[in-house]
């Protein structure tokens, strides 16, 4: 203790105890003796820190790359953090997070001024799945959603059916939103996209694309600003495609990665860079508020994992379907897909961020051609080589109405199962007519809208195949059925309705919400295929109108 230092050992106002106490343990720290168990009988002296912030943890910390310390086995994936197996039934769920800053380069995937999860990424979800079990290729992938990205982490979950069969099994992946605050009680989990694993045989065959580049092609500028006039914003880690070329309805392709390949089997960004190469190369314009998107992914075998830069081939079977041959480099195997099929969404690119919004149903016109008066053979008059498009009417039975949806429904299912099953009727489009499925302002025909319901679930199954059609009973309709369902065709739509001579086909639209919810107690106008909200708008006492 330093000369001439005093501690006090009584002061006023304090307990003499406690001050005589801090005072030998002022005294002590500045190295005079003390005896405590004199003082303290019985007390046991204890280790102090060396200095004043020095601790020691006890709680166990866990990170989201150390999966096992939860139970799971570690995922290689970027985007999956942990994967295991269902006990009762042997599914194998994968699971991760995605966000903007966790994985900052998604930021450069932009459709309609919306960063969105793109297409390449889940096929790689579903291949990274695939191989986990043992079934390595996607037969088939069905995207039904998109997803958009934002700061907020998103939770993803990709789940592989039983194996019930060990040369195929089903496969989903969903999202919901992630973070601290999200509970079992309040999932809202969306479905992104399904399909079917496999394991081929043998590895399909890919054309040689070691003889590069092309002979006979013609080069095909790239210019990525006039992708962004249709509705594409991509940013530098997705403006990979370098070189282009065209031969007939061949399109060839040299694509570079912008960003690190990581441990993505083919990374999205670069796969997605190579299908570039149809919009840049596309012979008619699009309209500029036209996107097209990856909707179908079907026989995708993936040979090689970590390329950065790749030869392209894609084979145009039609303007909404494409077979895919990636090479690296090199012109060695990477992935090939027996077809891409795409579709065109209509958004605009000032569009603001409408995850949270309404929409309803908008019929908007479809113009079409001079009316032909050739109407295509009915399903049951075909014999010999199917044409590409048959036509099918739905019968209106003088019965009650619950034996004729019964009786109707049956015996429209059972034609449309013979036809999807037919090989002859591979390649046509099957058209639905019906009458007054659709009626706004008057009671609708309640036959010919059970039959919409029944083929619109029939649609999911089947793309391209179906066209429903609903006429009025104005003969004008009826005039020009042949060239509305024409245009109908052409343009890849699924719906169409036809009244007074003018076609229409359906387009999602925002609702503007002011002034239509209030709860509790306000008012909510609900359109067709919004009253599955009903039952619970009722308990909240809300007035529906």
């Amino acid at each position: 203790m330093g000369e001439g230092e005093w501690v006090p050992a009584q002061r006023r106002d304090h307990g003499e105890v406690s001050t005589l106490l801090a005072a030998l343990g002022r005294i002590w720290v500045r190295g005079a003796d003390v005896d405590w168990a004199v003082l303290l009988p019985g007390a046991m002296p204890e280790d102090v820190p060396t200095y004043a912030f020095q601790h020691e943890r006890y709680w166990l910390t866990a990170t989201a790359a150390d999966a096992t310390t939860i139970g799971l086995l570690t995922s290689e994936h970027p985007l999956l953090l942990g994967e295991s197996s269902m006990a009762d039934t042997g599914a194998a769920v994968f699971t991760g997070t995605v966000s903007l800053r966790t994985h900052p380069w998604l930021a450069d995937h932009v459709i309609g001024g919306r960063p969105i999860l793109p297409g390449t990424a889940l096929l790689d979800l579903a291949l990274h799945a695939g191989h986990r079990v043992d079934l390595p290729d996607v037969e088939e992938l069905t995207l039904h959603a998109p997803l958009p990205l934002g700061d907020r982490l998103v939770a993803l979950q990709v789940t592989v059916g039983p194996a019930h069969d060990d040369r195929r099994r089903p496969i989903a992946v969903h999202s919901r939103p992630g973070g601290p605050d999200a509970n079992l009680t309040t999932l809202d989990w969306t479905c992104h996209a399904t399909g079917v694993l496999t394991r081929s045989a043998a590895a399909p065959a890919a054309m040689d694309l070691t003889d590069w580049p092309p002979r006979d092609a013609i080069a095909v500028t790239v210019d990525y600003e006039r992708l962004i006039s249709h509705g594409y914003g991509y940013g530098p880690a997705f403006r990979g495609l370098r070189q282009v070329w065209r031969r007939d309805k061949e399109i060839f392709a040299e694509v570079a990665l912008p960003v690190d390949a990581g441990t993505f089997g083919l990374h999205p960004a670069l796969l997605d860079a190579a299908l570039h190469a149809a919009i840049v190369s596309a012979a008619v314009e699009d309209s500029p508020a036209v996107t097209r998107l990856p909707f179908s992914w079907n026989g995708v075998h993936l040979a090689a994992v970590g390329a950065g830069a790749l030869r392209v081939r894609l084979s145009l079977d039609s303007e909404d379907a494409m077979a895919i041959v990636v090479a690296d480099d090199t012109g060695g195997p990477v992935l090939t897909a027996r077809s891409l099929v795409s579709r065109t969404v209509a958004i605009a690119s000032s569009e603001p961020d409408t995850s949270d919004a309404l929409f309803h149903t908008n019929w908007q016109p479809l113009p079409f051609g001079t009316p032909e008066g050739i109407l295509w053979p009915q399903l049951s008059e075909v014999e010999g080589d199917a044409p590409a498009v048959i036509r099918l009417d739905v019968p209106r039975p003088e019965l009650a109405v619950s034996e004729a949806v019964r009786m109707v429904t049956g015996e429209i299912l059972t034609a449309v199962q013979a036809f999807l099953a037919d090989d002859r009727f591979e390649t046509s489009r099957l058209v639905v007519v019906t009458r007054n499925a659709h009626a706004p302002g008057t009671a609708a025909d309640v036959v010919s809208a059970a039959v919409w319901g029944l083929l619109r679930s029939a649609q999911t199954e089947n793309p391209g195949r179906l066209l429903l059609v609903d006429l009025d009973e104005d003969p004008r309709s009826a005039a020009v059925l042949t060239a509305a369902v024409r245009a109908a065709v052409v343009a890849g739509e699924d719906q169409l309705i036809l009244r007074a001579g003018e076609a229409s086909v359906p387009r999602l639209q925002r609702v503007d919400r002011s002034g239509l919810l209030d709860v509790p107690g306000g008012v909510w106008r609900l359109g067709v295929g919004e009253v599955g909200v009903l039952e619970g708008l009722v308990l909240e006492g809300v007035e529906v109108v």
